[in-house]
């Protein structure tokens, strides 16, 4: 059980509001979101993904660095 600094860390998004997320897209970051508690992540630009109103007010949203 102990923790050491040679440990392997991976950094956990958390989700931000939509307005954030637009914000951060915007000024040229990588965004993406989950919708529905599907777990799966897609980018903010993926072509095959159509924006609707209830996914930009439901969904996650990831700021990806």
């Amino acid at each position: 059980g102990n923790l050491t600094t040679s440990d392997n860390w991976q950094l956990v998004r958390q989700p931000v509001p939509w307005q954030e997320a637009i914000q951060a897209w915007a000024d040229g970051k990588t965004v993406s979101y989950s919708y529905r508690d599907s777990g799966i992540r897609y980018g903010f630009e993926d072509s095959n993904a159509m924006m609707t109103t209830a996914k930009i007010k439901h969904a996650k949203w990831y700021v990806e660095d």
